[in-house]
């Protein structure tokens, strides 16, 4: 039986690496830019350059979305953050806006038929203002003039011929009722509930109104002419009524006309400007008929004393008259691009204020305010997809929106409190908005997946990658790039040994060698910062020195825990070997991010195996630290045993694996091959290297798979290598697909050219564990399926059989 105790290294002296492993060279392992190459000496030389770099798929696409008119052809923009994908969108749109025209301006203003459902006005651009500021010189000069009209002697002579026709048709109505009065033997007096008959020979002194009695040979004529003449006084009384209120109307025309001298004047020279705007025009001819009704709001004139903190009465009635402006346009602004950061319900639809008054709260038209697609309607508005969708209310508002064509602001209710006292069911308005909702792939996909109605308003899809191909039109437009920021940000221009240094970090940051990074968010950070550190060197231009001061400036402010990590097991508090051999053990790498910071780091997987049944046991699954990639890895891995040593059935074996010192979640199958080969080790009992580290997923046929971040993992190992003490033989051993993925510090390159840090590659579990354990791993017999005893498979196919014996015999005694 082997041990579990760390042995002195094999020396690499005199050692061939197996033929499928591959030892890379440093200029294998990273992309390097020659300043010489860029073609100018500082960017200072360059012109400018604000296309949208290295997203042809995604420009093509945006400006396809914006050009077509057709509902429903709305843009989803999806790219992760850093890509410039805001930025670029804002740009490419407020471009084609500023070639369009510029939208109507909007007003909410009073609804005369109906106070709580306001209506809405469209004026041509520029314009509302104008028409507020003209409405409110209108009620003053109304103001101003209906108190003189009304005090001329003219109108005194117009009131009093009426008042005088009045009495001389109500006189001549009395006379008759009073010549018919005295021919049935009866006076008409007045009483205070109006005309009575009173008999001719009652008494001129008596205070009765009432007739005295009358001798009964007389009473029956005299009752029966009462209640002649009573029937002739109600018709008179009637008559009387009916003149008084016809005198009434003939005043209260004679009013309206007189006040429509006043005001329809003033109207026709405000309606001249809107001529073609039926709405306007439409409401303009309602204020005037509503004034000229109303006349007596402004024959008082002036200001009413008031108050301190009173309401002015007098104003609150003139307020059918003014204009609230939702909404106005510069005429020759173009189309309106509105960015709306935080997309709630109000900030997109708008909402209606109240105003606290004695017995509750009230509102009006005056106190609508706008949203976010009020400004944008004629143009685009522009949303972030994971904010708009923390707002439930605004998402399905919006989609309603888009649905109707209409912006309708509703009330809405949260948790937070009831429905507003007071409300006004506003006119909802036209909406003619392109919008363009940016998010991330996530929260796209996942809305698009879990509402069907989506795909249908968002039909154009713009994509925005985080790499682009690594050529010479992109590298001139990179440095063109630089070039911006340093003229809009004042910064200190770049020197190509600058620009140089700046291209490999950006390939750096690419998952691909071949390719520059797109999240120029992280770029233009390093810009910046490279600045800084100019500036602070009192240097005139910014050069290499600079930028490689940022970059390691930079790591320096967020890699505490990284460093604490490192110190952990240099100290021996995290057992890891980087010397040596073990049975059983492996350093597998994985990534870990925090704040933003990604590194690498070394883990210890550790393998037991015994006879059983019970397959290959993660500790790590059973004690739930795993995520279901992982155990999907684990159980390939299974897959690859079985099909590899199980030719002759079910393999007798019970494995016990474990991330050991992992105390945390473990996710992703990229420490799957790391697994086969401590699990191979254990069942063989041949040692692996401790001085290699180990990454890559294994496939059920033993072909070892590219895996992500093999940047980090590789310098993650180094640093602690190196921390440790560089021997000379310490490596990584890396799947053959990410060769082309490496873009290594400088550090790091610099030791594998001195031959101090080594970076192997391999396509399969058989190559990897003969560079681990310096034995062939074996081929299999065609015929038995095989392997030669003196291999890494041959052992492992023994050590399977005796578990197998060992099973079936029983325990020994």
């Amino acid at each position: 039986m082997g041990t579990l105790m760390s042995v002195k290294s094999v020396p690499l002296e005199g050692r061939v690496d197996p033929p499928g492993v591959e030892r890379l060279g440093p200029d294998e392992v990273r992309w390097t830019c020659d300043p010489d190459s860029l073609g100018f000496q500082s960017t200072a030389e360059l012109e400018r350059f604000d296309g949208m770099i290295g997203q042809e798929r995604a420009a093509r696409s945006l400006d396809f979305g914006v050009d077509v008119e057709a509902p429903g052809f709305n843009i989803l923009v999806v790219g992760p953050p850093g890509t410039g994908r805001t930025s670029m969108v804002l740009d490419r749109l407020r471009t084609v806006a500023s070639e369009r025209p510029s939208p109507p301006d909007r007003c909410y203003v009073y609804n005369f038929r109906d106070p709580y459902r306001p209506a809405t006005l469209r004026l041509p651009s520029g314009l509302a203002p104008v028409f507020r500021q003209e409405m409110t010189d209108l009620v003053e000069a109304v103001r101003i003039e209906m108190p003189r009209v009304f005090q001329t002697e003219e109108y005194a002579a117009r009131c009093n011929h009426l008042a005088q026709v009045s009495e001389d048709d109500q006189s001549g109505v009395r006379h008759d009722i009073e010549d018919q009065a005295q021919a049935r033997g009866f006076k008409i007096t007045r009483t205070p509930v109006g005309l009575c008959a009173v008999p001719l020979h009652q008494t001129e002194d008596s205070d009765s109104d009432i007739p005295s009695e009358l001798p009964v040979s007389e009473g029956g004529a005299v009752s029966d002419a009462r209640a002649d003449i009573e029937g002739i006084l109600t018709r008179a009384t009637r008559q009387l009524h009916a003149r008084q209120q016809k005198a009434r109307e003939q005043l209260r025309d004679l009013n309206a006309d007189v006040a429509r001298s006043v005001v329809q004047p003033l109207i026709d020279d405000v309606s001249e400007t809107y001529r073609g705007f039926d709405d306007v025009i439409t409401y303009l001819g309602q204020v005037a008929h509503h004034m000229a009704e109303h006349f007596e709001e402004f024959r008082v004139g002036g200001q009413a004393c008031q108050q301190p903190g009173s309401i002015d009465q007098h104003e609150d009635k003139l307020m059918p008259y003014r204009v609230n402006v939702v909404v106005t346009h510069d005429p020759n602004g173009g189309a309106p691009v509105i960015q709306e950061i935080h997309p709630t319900y109000q900030n997109l639809f708008g909402r209606v204020e109240q105003r606290h008054a004695v017995g509750g709260d009230t509102t009006d038209f005056t106190m609508i305010k706008p949203g976010a697609l009020h400004t944008a309607n004629g143009g685009f508005l522009v949303l972030d997809a994971g904010e708009l969708l923390k707002d439930e209310a605004a998402y399905h508002g919006l989609k309603r929106a888009l649905q109707s064509g209409a912006i309708r602001i509703d009330a809405v209710t949260d948790d937070r409190g009831p429905l507003p006292a007071a409300w006004l069911d506003a006119e909802s308005i036209e909406m003619n908005v392109k919008v363009a909702l940016i998010g991330t792939p996530e929260a796209c996909y996942s809305v698009q997946d879990a509402d069907p109605e989506f795909s249908d308003l968002f039909k154009v899809r713009a994509e925005f990658d985080t790499e682009m191909e690594l050529n010479d039109e992109n590298i001139k437009h990179y440095a063109q790039f630089i070039a911006a920021r340093c003229e809009d940000e004042n910064l200190l221009q770049f020197d190509c040994s600058a620009v140089a240094r700046v291209l490999e970090e950006s390939v750096r940051r690419s998952p691909d060698r071949r390719h520059l990074s797109t999240r120029f968010g992280e770029i233009t950070d390093i810009v910046r910062e490279a600045g800084y550190w100019a500036h602070r060197a009192e240097a005139t231009t910014v050069n290499e020195v600079h930028v490689w001061s940022a970059i390691d400036e930079r790591i320096r402010r967020i890699n505490l825990l990284e460093r604490r990590i490192r110190d952990r097991i240099v100290d021996g508090t995290v057992l890891i070997d980087v010397d040596g051999t073990a049975i059983g053990r492996v350093n597998g790498l994985s990534v870990a991010i925090v704040g933003g910071h990604e590194f690498g780091q070394a883990n210890l997987i550790s393998v037991r195996t015994y006879p059983g049944r019970e397959g290959v046991i993660s500790i790590d699954r059973e004690a739930k630290l795993t995520g279901p990639i992982h155990d999907k890895g684990a159980m390939i891995l299974s897959g690859f045993m079985s099909g590899t040593f199980g030719g002759d059935g079910p393999l007798s074996l019970s494995a016990t694996l474990a991330f050991e010192q992992a105390y945390w979640g473990v996710e992703g199958d990229s420490a799957s091959s790391a697994e086969a080969y401590a699990l191979l080790s254990s069942l063989s009992e041949m040692p692996l290297r401790q001085d290699l580290a180990v990454t890559g997923s294994v496939n059920q046929y033993g072909q070892v798979q590219a895996v992500g971040d093999v940047n980090q993992k590789v310098e993650g190992f180094f640093d602690l290598c190196d921390e440790m003490g560089l021997i000379g033989t310490q490596g990584v051993l890396l799947p053959a697909a990410n060769a082309a993925h490496l873009a290594l510090r400088r550090d790091v390159v610099k030791a594998i050219a001195t031959g101090k840090f080594h970076i192997y590659t391999t396509t399969s579990i058989a190559d990897g564990i003969e560079l681990l354990t310096g034995v062939p791993s074996g081929h299999a017999n065609a015929q038995k399926m095989r392997y030669p005893q003196d291999t890494v498979f041959g052992a492992v196919q023994a050590r399977l059989a005796s578990f197998g014996r060992r099973l079936h015999e029983g325990p020994t005694r």
